[in-house]
């Protein structure tokens, strides 16, 4: 039985596939029930036995998806196998019994072939697209994530400058406010010992040093010694 025209399943995602199928089968008679054969079916009988043949591979094949019969051809033979032999012992019955039964050469009309050529086409390239963008945000989401610890090393190295500024600038204030500490005892400890008590000795001996500090001013200081002898100092 060749070029049987059936329609497949399509499953969830898809509507079914017409297309035609090659199948091979033999049977026998039922050796004891031959009269009550030509009784019921006369010489007609070969006929219905194909009639219910064909029906009852296309009924079937209305559950059988179409890759099914290349990625499980065995299974769909015998799922075909079962549904003719249930079909030949509906009443009134045939008479007979199946036994070789064979799914044969498929033959798909070049049009449904265009149609499967363009859908996997479609798919693969629906499959690239998404595969790009897919592509595309990882690259935007690592972009954004560089640029999120760029930013945290940069706002880090500023805190870390700024402390660290901070920390200098305390410790020259430090520094400055014990060097002045310092200068104030040595000039009082001066002031006790050259016997400076006054606050107009006090004045004018803190404006003879800020005279001498300035780096622009030559100063000439005279004053008696313990030997009563007269001497300059200049600066």
């Amino acid at each position: 039985m060749n070029e049987l025209d059936i329609f497949s399943s399509g499953g969830e995602e898809s509507v079914g596939l017409s297309f035609q199928l090659d199948v091979s089968f033999t049977y026998f008679i039922i050796e004891e029930e031959i009269p009550q054969l030509h009784t019921d079916l006369a010489r007609t009988y070969d006929k219905v036995v194909l009639s219910r043949t064909v029906d009852a591979i296309k009924n079937s094949a209305t559950s059988v998806t179409f890759v099914d019969y290349f990625q499980s051809r065995e299974d769909v033979e015998i799922q075909f196998r079962q549904a003719v032999v249930d079909r030949w012992n509906e009443p009134p019955s045939l008479h007979v019994q199946l036994d070789q039964f064979h799914v044969g050469r498929i033959r798909i009309p070049q049009s449904v072939a265009d149609k499967q050529l363009q859908a996997k086409i479609q798919v693969e390239t629906n499959d690239k697209e998404k595969s790009l963008q897919d592509a595309r945000v990882e690259r935007e989401k690592t972009d954004v994530e560089v640029n999120t610890i760029n930013l945290r090393k940069e706002k880090l190295l500023l805190e870390t400058r700024a402390e660290a500024d901070l920390i200098t600038a305390n410790a020259r204030a430090r520094s400055e406010q014990i060097k002045a500490n310092a200068v104030n005892i040595g000039l009082k400890d001066l002031l006790t010992g050259v016997g400076i008590s006054t606050q107009d000795e006090t004045i004018g001996m803190q404006y003879i040093r800020t005279l001498r500090d300035r780096g622009n001013l030559d100063l000439t200081v005279s004053y008696l010694s313990d030997a009563n002898i007269v001497k300059t100092i200049s600066n």
